[in-house]
């Protein structure tokens, strides 16, 4: 019995790991989103006319694309790891399934 509670243990630390990574995933795709849409933003800033107004833009732009980007490069170390930890989750359970 205590082999049954253990690999039911299991099973619920995958499925909260599988969660946390989904979590991770959505996370990184709101990131990448979010960057790409102030990349736009960016680009569509030489509409303007006036070039004091433009260079301002650029440069309030420039520093929000540099939060994006660390946030990008986060929510990817982040991902990586849930995936890792996942991984060593599943493996542990196949293993404890083939005793």
């Amino acid at each position: 019995m205590a082999g049954a509670e253990g690999e039911g243990e299991l099973l619920g630390r995958v499925r909260a790991l599988r969660m946390r990574y989904e979590r991770q995933e959505t996370a990184l795709r709101e990131a990448v989103a979010s960057r790409d849409e102030l990349a736009e933003l960016l680009d569509a800033s030489t509409l303007y006319g006036e070039m004091e107004i433009v260079e301002a833009l650029r440069w309030s732009m420039s520093q929000a694309m540099c939060a994006c980007d660390e946030r990008v490069e986060g929510s990817r170390a982040r991902l990586r790891r849930a995936e890792d930890e996942l991984d060593d989750a599943l493996d542990e359970l196949r293993r404890t399934g083939s005793r």
